[in-house]
């Protein structure tokens, strides 16, 4: 079973270079990503999700440091897929774990699309 887990408002869900690496869903709330500015404690917002957003996919697919914090914007209910269970997934349901991938891919490539897009923006801002 996947466990779901609530968190409180405010509360720092992982932390930038973290090394947990697990993928969460947003099953009910919003999350804030913000990522360091340079030295000291400013940071910038990145995005916001809402429910059913993918946080973290990246983490779980490459086992790298998270490259940004993510902080609850209110109560947030957020399902939690580990890489232990997700082997476990793939080898149970190869089907779905693929749909899994295929879904985790499109997300990334909206994420790739819209950075691309902000770096056009200031290039000929």
């Amino acid at each position: 079973m996947i466990p779901n887990y609530y968190v409180s408002n405010g509360e720092l869900i992982f932390a930038e270079g973290d090394r947990k690496t697990e993928m969460l869903v947003v099953l009910r709330g919003s999350v804030t990503i913000r990522q360091q500015t340079g030295a000291g404690e400013k940071s910038k917002r990145v995005f916001t999700y809402a429910p059913g957003s993918l946080i973290g996919e990246l983490a779980l697919l490459d086992r790298k440091p998270r490259s940004a914090s993510a902080w609850a914007d209110m109560e947030t209910l957020l399902l939690c897929l580990d890489p232990e269970t997700y082997t476990s997934l793939k080898e149970q349901s190869p089907e779905l774990a693929l749909k899994l991938i295929e879904n985790m891919a499109r997300v990334v490539s909206g994420k790739l699309r819209r950075a691309s897009a902000e770096l056009a923006a200031l290039e000929n801002s």
